[in-house]
């Protein structure tokens, strides 16, 4: 039983100078072989399975092949065969009508793509051609670059917060250990040097002026 992937550009912007932007980077990014923005759907049977979001129920539907109303056909690429039955077949995709809610659907972690790949290795097809899906994959891995590079500047930055509140506090204690003892008190008094308006020199009593111990003994 033949197994095709239908791939088709995505061309349901509402704009039509989108749409045919879009038809043309398609043109040069798949000649590259590096991906582009694309919606594919897998036939086995007779019918195109894909996927899609919806608020309830599978996102998983099934279209005439190469007929996709939303979307501009563009190529077909054979995947092999599948030996399963045909009772098989339909086993296998009423489980994954189960497990692929339409409310699961993601653009980038989820999408038709994503599930054409595994309606493929559930059929025991393939091999399934990587670029379909490759824009989504990179543009997936740098949101998460991005998401940890921020969480790691915001661990940073909490990090460098401590540190500074502990240097505050090192600070303190150092200045307190200092002015007892220089002045017997602490660092937190606002008297421990100055007076209580905040003068910050010392005020001593000045010592009674002696002679010199020789004209002490002498009286002169």
């Amino acid at each position: 039983m033949l197994v095709n992937l239908h791939v088709y550009d995505i061309t349901n912007s509402g704009s039509e100078s989108t749409n045919t932007a879009i038809q043309r980077i398609n043109a040069v990014t798949r000649e590259l072989s590096i991906g582009g923005i694309f919606h594919g759907g897998l036939e086995v049977m007779g019918s195109e399975w894909s996927f899609g979001f919806c608020e309830t129920g599978s996102g998983v539907y099934a279209v005439e092949p190469k007929r996709n109303p939303m979307y501009t056909y563009r190529e077909t690429v054979p995947l092999g065969i599948t030996t399963m039955s045909p009772e098989k077949v339909k086993e296998v995709i009423r489980n994954l009508r189960e497990s692929w809610p339409g409310a699961s659907y993601d653009l980038l972690k989820r999408n038709c793509n994503d599930f054409c790949e595994a309606l493929c290795q559930a059929l025991g097809a393939g091999p399934f051609p990587m670029w379909v899906n490759r824009f989504a994959r990179g543009a997936d891995a740098t949101v998460t670059t991005t998401a940890q590079v921020y969480d790691a500047a915001s661990m940073a930055a909490r990090e460098a917060s401590a540190l500074a509140r502990e240097a505050g506090l090192f600070a303190q204690s150092t200045l307190d250990i200092i002015s007892k003892s220089l002045f017997g008190v602490s660092g937190g008094d606002n008297n421990r040097i100055g007076g209580a308006n905040g003068n910050t020199h010392a005020t001593t009593t000045a010592p009674t002026q002696l002679p010199p111990p020789q004209q002490q003994m002498t009286g002169l």
